[in-house]
């Protein structure tokens, strides 16, 4: 199996697989339980978010877990809005958001408060941002494309308008691929997950600032001083905070290296174009392949055992799927015939070899779309 859809998920290290199997097996206790073995589990939640500290720059207190980064996400934008409500109504996102940025914004629009969506190529967040903004909530990168937006600008901008808004960056995407520092992007809220460096499924984390009060989503519990009720899952915060340590490991510049030869080989094929917007990640790469629709080319390639996607696995089900493409300024054809290619550390140069030798064939196996 050949796997690019690593922007959907990674596949979980044998390490992090190790440390939760261990933390399921002796360590098993509710990590809320005031006995021996409560506190031993207890160890797990503490050690994942000194290992997240570490990683982005702050302390451990401003550390929450959460079942993963969609909640954080919906955690973050609760919180601005209900810290700020009352001293203003305009809340500011990129036109590419992930759906759970998106889509609980759209929430808020609903309710009365203007929500604007800037297009991360141009001035508008400069423009936008005004006395009335309550919250800018940008990602990193962009989990289509690989667009790296202006996140390390957005706090200047806001500070120079005046603007009381909190800054949320969802660097879901960015985590453990480019730098990612709390301290240098001066943002108030950070969301990352677990799963896409190769740790575990439901689990994510969102850094707040100090002076920000969370305001929790869901009740019933005490756990993450309330703000995050419900069990701890402490074997996932061992596979986290394993995963965590993990990114010390990776051979820096290799995803760049892949990057560098996709884009050699690509020269090669007339029919097959990068799709790039600016400032680029080397772990994603949007393609086109002219003429022919993405789903069906996503589907060619299946029959060979290589994976890729679309897009955003959360909205790849959707009537109404996110056309990122189109919002960057590439017309309708362009995005229909496009692939998400996403690497991990897992692959490979002769994996690459791979995928082209068999999108050599696409000419003579499958029908144009757009002629």
């Amino acid at each position: 199996m050949i796997y690019f859809d690593n922007s959907a998920t990674t596949r979980p290290s044998e390490q992090c697989i190790k440390a939760m199997t261990d933390a399921m097996e002796k360590r098993f206790a509710n990590a809320s339980s005031l006995h021996k073995a409560g506190v031993s589990a207890k160890g797990d939640i503490d050690d994942c978010k000194q290992q997240l500290s570490y990683a982005l720059g702050c302390t451990p207190s401003q550390i929450l877990l959460g079942p993963g980064g969609t909640f954080c996400n919906n955690l973050a934008i609760k919180t601005a809005v209900d810290m700020l409500k009352r001293r203003g109504n305009k809340i500011i996102i990129s036109n590419i958001e992930h759906p759970s940025v998106r889509e609980c914004a759209d929430k808020y629009r609903d309710a009365g408060f203007e929500v604007v969506k800037c297009n991360p190529l141009t001035d508008d967040f400069e423009k936008q941002i005004d006395r009335n903004t309550i919250l800018v909530s940008c990602m990193y990168v962009n989990n289509e494309t690989g667009l790296i937006l202006p996140a390390e600008k957005l706090k200047e901008i806001i500070e120079k308008n005046g603007s009381i808004a909190l800054l949320h960056i969802d660097a879901v995407q960015a985590f453990g691929k480019i730098p990612v520092d709390v301290s240098k992007l001066k943002c108030d809220m950070l969301t990352v997950s677990a799963h896409k460096i190769n740790g575990p499924k439901g689990i994510g984390a969102l850094y707040a600032a100090k002076g920000v009060r969370i305001s929790p989503v869901i009740f019933g519990g005490e756990q993450e001083n309330s703000f995050v009720p419900g069990t701890y899952n402490s074997p996932a915060a061992a596979g986290f905070a394993q995963a965590v340590k993990q990114l010390k490991e990776n051979k820096p510049g290799y995803l760049e290296s892949l990057y560098k030869h996709f884009a050699e080989q690509c020269k090669h094929y007339d029919f097959i174009h990068i799709n790039s917007f600016g400032r680029q990640a080397s772990h994603i790469i949007n393609v086109s392949f002219d003429g022919y629709l993405g789903e069906n080319v996503l589907h060619f390639l299946e029959e060979y055992d290589i994976y890729a996607s679309q897009g955003s696995a959360c909205s790849s089900h959707s009537k109404n799927r996110t056309r990122t493409l189109e919002a960057l300024g590439a017309d309708k054809r362009r995005s229909d015939c496009s692939l998400r290619i996403s690497f991990d550390h897992n692959n490979t140069v002769s994996q690459i070899d791979e995928f082209f030798k068999i999108c050599s064939m696409i000419p003579q196996k499958l029908l144009r779309f757009y002629k």
